[in-house]
């Protein structure tokens, strides 16, 4: 049986590969895995939406994906200073919330900024 061609630039590749991500996986798995919660949330969002097109749907989608990845930090230290849940696994669990949310973010930001407002207020 003959053995598998094998050349110094293959080898230099999987080496270099292997090495990224050895270095960057745990923070780039994490993050990966943001996204893609958040793009699960995101398109039973847009299930539930009536869209005229593909191309509006696509846009409702990344509007959504990126709503989550920038507030997803935030939300992942708050509840792990209020609860002690560890951010690695709070992250996923929010991402997906915040992408489920979709079509009411509009209305649940209202409810907060009036909340917000009449605590202020007395």
């Amino acid at each position: 049986m003959q053995e598998p061609a094998t050349s110094a630039s293959a080898a230099a590749a999987v080496s270099i590969t292997g090495g990224l991500i050895a270095l960057f996986g745990p923070v780039i798995g994490v993050w990966m895995a943001v996204i893609l919660s958040a793009t699960v949330g995101a398109t039973w969002t847009i299930g539930r939406v009536h869209t005229d097109s593909k191309r509006t749907a696509l846009l409702i989608l990344c509007r959504l994906v990126m709503t989550a990845i920038i507030l997803t930090g935030g939300l992942s230290w708050l509840v792990f200073e209020k609860l002690g849940v560890a951010q690695d696994f709070a992250l996923p669990i929010i991402a997906f919330c915040i992408g489920a949310l979709g079509d009411k973010f509009e209305a649940l930001k209202d409810a907060a900024i009036d909340r917000l407002k009449s605590f202020i207020g007395g």
